[in-house]
């Protein structure tokens, strides 16, 4: 069982969370987590989470959760639309999966 003051998101395929967590960073100024962070080094088939993000609301009011999941949303829709990075700087492409292989 997996659980505690945060939830899971599961992000499309070809998604990549590293990037996910990157752009919401750079773009919207929010903070979320790649699921990567949360592996156990050595153990990684017994819980993986390379599609995922986590999100934490431990101490965060409602507003401030509203607000953070549109932020995340606007970040997916760039990223599923197949946007580039929006802040000037950044390195062409919509940070999928595929620009990190």
């Amino acid at each position: 069982v997996y659980g505690g003051y945060f939830v899971w998101l599961t992000l499309p395929g070809g998604v990549d969370a590293e990037a996910v967590a990157e752009r919401a960073r750079v773009e919207e100024e929010l903070v979320v987590a790649p699921g990567r962070l949360f592996e156990v080094a050595g153990d990684e088939a017994a819980a993986r989470f390379p599609g995922n993000v986590r999100l934490s609301f431990s101490w965060a009011d409602e507003e401030d959760i509203v607000e953070g999941v549109a932020r995340l949303g606007r970040v997916l829709r760039r990223m599923l639309d197949g946007e580039g990075w929006t802040q000037a700087g950044k390195a062409e492409g919509n940070g999928g999966a595929q620009e990190f292989k």
